[in-house]
This record gives C-alpha cells, sequence and structure tokens, in this order.
C-alpha cells in the first residue's frame, strides 16, 4: 500500500511540472507574440508613412489557442470524436493567425494599400474623395433602427479606463472607405501631404477634446491640428 502511495505521488508530481511547464510556455507565447509581431512590423513599415495592423491583438489568442490544443493532441489520449474535431479547430486557429497578421493598413506618397490574406487593394490618392477625423469615447451603431451608443473599457475598478474610438478614415469615391490612424508623427506626416494634395478634410465629433492627452500620445498641437481642435479664447 506504501509503495503505491509513493508512486501515485511521483506521477503526480511529474504531470504537475508538465502541466507548469506547459502552462508558463502559453503564457510566454500569448504575452510575447504582439511586442514580437510588432517589432516585425515596425521594420516593415520603413517605407510607408502610416502602417496600421487592426486585428493584431487577436494574434496572441489564437496562437495560444492552437498551442493548447496542439498539446491536447499530442499528449492526451483521445477519442474517437476528439481526433475529429481537435484537428478542425488547429486548422481554424492557423487560417485566424494568417489573416490577422497580414491584415495590414499602409499609406505613403503614392497611395493607399489595405491587405489581408484574401485580398489585396490599391488605391492611388486621385481616387479619394474625402478624409472624416472623428475622436470619441463611444462608437454608435444602428439595431433595427436605433442608434446605440457603445463604449469599449479596459480595466476594472479604479483602475477602469475607456478606450476611445480614434480615426482619420479614408473616404473613396466609390463608397467604400478605411482607418489608418497611427501614431501621432506618422498620422501628422500623412496629414500634411493630404493636404498639399488639396483633399478635403472633415473634422467629426471630438468627445474628449479636453482629455485628449489622456488618450492619444504624442505632440500637442499636432494632435489638434489632426482633429481640427481650436484652442477656446
Amino acid at each position: 500500500m506504501e509503495i503505491e502511495i509513493n508512486e501515485l505521488k511521483r506521477v503526480m508530481k511529474i504531470v504537475l511540472k508538465k502541466l507548469l511547464f506547459y502552462g508558463l510556455f502559453m503564457l510566454l507565447v500569448f504575452l510575447l507574440t504582439t511586442p514580437i509581431l510588432k517589432g516585425i512590423y515596425f521594420l516593415l513599415s520603413a517605407s510607408s508613412i502610416t502602417f496600421t495592423t487592426p486585428l493584431i491583438g487577436a494574434v496572441k489568442y489564437f496562437s495560444a489557442i492552437f498551442l493548447l490544443f496542439f498539446i491536447i493532441w499530442k499528449k492526451a489520449k483521445l477519442t474517437t470524436s476528439g481526433k475529429k474535431i481537435i484537428p478542425i479547430i488547429m486548422i481554424v486557429c492557423i487560417f485566424g493567425l494568417l489573416i490577422t497578421t497580414t491584415y495590414v493598413n499602409r499609406t505613403n506618397e503614392a497611395g493607399i494599400v489595405q491587405q489581408n490574406l484574401l485580398k489585396y487593394n490599391k488605391k492611388k490618392w486621385s481616387e479619394v474623395a474625402y478624409i472624416e477625423t472623428r475622436a470619441t469615447t463611444y462608437k454608435t451603431i444602428d439595431i433595427f433602427g436605433k442608434k446605440i451608443e457603445m463604449r469599449r473599457t479596459h480595466g476594472s475598478g479604479i483602475h477602469k479606463r475607456v478606450i476611445p474610438t480614434l480615426e482619420y478614415r479614408i473616404y473613396y469615391k466609390d463608397g467604400s472607405s478605411v482607418n489608418v490612424w497611427d501614431k501621432t508623427d506618422s498620422l501628422y506626416q500623412l496629414h500634411q501631404l493630404v493636404k498639399s494634395k488639396g483633399i478635403e478634410v472633415k473634422h467629426g465629433d471630438v468627445h474628449i477634446a479636453d482629455t485628449f492627452h489622456i488618450h492619444i500620445k504624442g505632440d500637442e498641437a499636432k494632435v489638434k491640428e489632426i482633429l481640427g481642435i481650436t484652442d477656446k479664447n
């Protein structure tokens, strides 16, 4: 009996060590995926004025989920259903990773490029109708004809803060549009290019005019010019 208990303890110790190892590995993947990707994107953005990756936040989730099910697939004894379902989940995660990592909006002096795994759309500045800026703490959506204000928040309790909706949206003559909001210096450079080409810039809602320095990093004068904020006398 004592031998069985000792063997059980030994097995449990091995299992716990493996769980701890895999857990720490998954945590590292989850925490480091976004910073590593940002470093890669930084190197790729050298020839661009603005370079935005709207879905970069989803990459770490696809990575962690894929890794979790890959470990289960390799290490666990699966049922017949598990052997069919888990590979499908991993394939979905791989597809999600390819979509999110290749989803890029970039601008340069030649025009605007929107691309991901499934499309590559390049527009010239001559195809732009106008540009509209917007900076609010909410986003309005239409549900069955009723306008609903949606707010995104981060954190909880005293650390809870509102995530603003920031847009430097380019509207094309064909009716489509793309938001290319980026770091202040890059966006200011783009704003100067837009003005030099005589493209109309419409300044929409600005509901963070008094607190924009909390939400937007960068030179205050540049931010005000981009958003069309005028100082009150």
